[in-house]
């Protein structure tokens, strides 16, 4: 006997064309084993699903942190100056990345400094001696054998979108330039912190603010995760 009374999710309506078993090993996968929080324009949809409208502009706020001692990683976003594009920076392995929006498709790929433009169908790198490899994108192949060493996290470029990898701590992070998806691996429900939600599985407390508690509004809690004028002013991005 199949027991679904237990399970954190919803159980879809059933499909005729998909059974319904197989309705729900999927949902459980999606949501559970790679959850995530989307940013659509203005909207966010939290780890949680709740839904809230939010207005970047050009000094960071976080999105999504890892709220553990080892804090492996952390996310932010702004908008370019006098554009409705999105900067999303992505704290990990103690480098900054920004995948910043270009002309087009494009995107430049920003890690503490080293500019590098990332064209459609290619694939960077990032080795563990801070060495950067570029090569066509193939999903279907491994690393390329030139690449001996350890990779910390991987940026690949394809279908209009910009998806940074790293797969040791389950972190995906995916955007088009406006709208962006953050992943995180399960093992961090209850640790998050953020714009995102701390991803306990309860959709009413996700407006818990910078300080630790929840607030009412969900334009003051938005405001507590950005970062200070000064900290946006040192950090602002060349463009």
């Amino acid at each position: 006997m199949i027991r679904v009374k237990g399970l954190p999710v919803q159980l879809p309506t059933p499909s005729v064309k998909i059974p319904m078993l197989d309705q729900v090993v999927k949902t459980v996968m999606i949501d559970e084993i790679t959850p995530s929080c989307k940013v659509m324009g203005s909207e966010i949809n939290t780890f949680d699903k709740a839904i809230f409208e939010n207005v970047f502009d050009e000094c960071d706020q976080l999105v999504a942190m890892d709220g553990t001692a080892s804090e492996a990683f952390a996310v932010t976003a702004a908008t370019k100056p006098q554009s409705v594009l999105k900067i999303v920076s992505v704290f990990l392995e103690k480098k900054k990345i920004d995948l910043i929006p270009s002309y087009g498709a494009d995107f430049i790929i920003n890690i503490d400094g080293q500019i590098k433009p990332l064209m459609f169908s290619e694939r960077m790198l990032v080795l563990s001696d801070d060495e950067i490899v570029i090569e066509p994108l193939d999903a279907c192949e491994p690393f390329p054998v030139k690449v001996r060493k350890p990779v910390l996290f991987e940026i690949r470029h394809h279908s209009a979108n910009v998806e940074l990898v790293a797969d040791h701590i389950g972190l995906k992070v995916k955007t088009d330039g406006i709208n962006f998806k953050v992943q995180a691996s399960h093992l961090l429900r209850n640790n998050l912190i953020g714009l995102c939600g701390n991803f306990d599985g309860n959709v009413l407390n996700d407006n818990i603010a910078a300080h630790g508690l929840t607030v009412p509004s969900w334009k003051k809690f938005a405001e507590t995760w950005k970062l200070t004028p000064e900290w946006c002013r040192v950090n602002r991005i060349p463009l």
